[in-house]
């Protein structure tokens, strides 16, 4: 048991040291993303009409490994109106953790929409805070007797830099279409990393390299009118690499779903979701792994919540009484 506690951390230092050195760019990617535009396109800020929506999710990945990648994704959109023209605003925060490495995320955003068609288009950007932080010293060290290697880091250090982003987000009952690129500062950062090699450092450059979304959806009605089908697509690169994202989704009376991703050349998901209550929506995700990390951490579960609110105000009629009728 405790040299396969040992192999564990072992394995996990070399995946996340491989991460940090080759993948530290990378955003943090969902298996949700169809509900959860607001993590990566500006422009769908306030895209559902007069409701303000709140979204909630969390990722884990590799379970059973210390240290193991986990992502906490928060953000709220709403609608408004400013001199006659229709705007969206929301606020995204997530913190994203692996190994010796935690992303935290504070980002603004604001759109602005044009109705064309049967849709909505909103043109949005964000701006907001980017913190990249080392910690060796985390939770997941070795265990007590392990042999640490001394080429890894033996200090924290932390970084802050300013982000941004931009996005078009067009919607109508049936379909959404969406464009976004994220990093658009780059944010590049050297610093340096002490490591245990006779106290020697070592310069590392970590670079937020611009990744750029395509993403649409459909919702078919079914002969059935009791049930929907909904395909989704989304493409992510970073102009070196692409991911490509497949989905299909099965709503039943829209209160129930039930479907399956494809991520090529990583995994197969599967993901269910309910309506608890009116406008209260949870979801989860089970990621079945086809590359080689499956053989060791296949274990990758997502979980979702989304909660929806009226703007409107019914107004309550006024009655006044008048000294002619009284």
């Amino acid at each position: 048991m405790y040299q396969a506690t040992i192999r564990k951390v072992l394995v996990l230092k070399l995946l996340s040291f491989m991460m940090f050195n080759a993948f530290s760019q990378s955003d943090p990617q969902y298996s949700h993303y169809m509900y959860n535009q607001m993590a990566y396109n500006p422009g769908s800020a306030g895209a559902d009409e007069n409701e303000i929506v709140l979204n909630m999710l969390r990722r884990d990945q590799w379970v059973g490994f210390n240290g193991a990648p986990s992502t906490s994704n928060l953000n709220v959109s709403a609608p408004f109106t400013l001199f006659g023209r229709d705007h969206g605003a929301g606020l995204s925060v997530y913190l994203d953790e692996w190994g010796f490495n935690g992303d935290l995320a504070i980002d603004l955003s604001y759109a602005f929409k044009i109705n064309i068609g049967d849709g909505t288009l909103g043109l949005g950007i964000n701006g907001g805070l980017k913190q990249w932080k080392l910690d060796p010293e985390g939770e997941w060290s070795l265990p007590t007797g392990a042999e640490y290697d001394n080429e890894l880091p033996i200090r924290d250090r932390n970084i802050n830099k300013f982000d941004a982003a931009a996005g078009l987000f067009y919607k109508t009952d049936e379909i959404f279409l969406g464009l976004s690129a994220t990093h658009l500062l780059g944010t590049p950062s050297g610093f340096d990393i002490v490591t245990d090699g006779g106290g020697t450092s070592q310069t590392v450059d970590y670079f937020y390299s611009p990744h750029f979304y395509v993403n649409a959806g459909y919702i078919f009605q079914l002969t059935n009118p009791a049930f929907e089908l909904f395909p989704s697509v989304l493409i992510t690169s970073d102009a070196q690499t692409s991911k490509l994202d497949m989905n299909t989704t099965l709503v039943y009376n829209k209160r129930f779903w039930g479907g399956l991703s494809y991520r090529v050349g990583a995994a197969i998901t599967g993901m269910a979701g309910i309506e608890l209550i009116e406008n209260l929506k949870i979801g989860v995700a089970y990621d079945f792994g086809t590359n080689d990390i499956r053989e060791h951490a296949p274990e990758i579960y997502e979980f979702f919540a989304t909660y929806s609110f009226s703007l409107s105000v019914e107004k309550v009629p006024k009655q006044y009484k008048s000294i002619r009728y009284l």
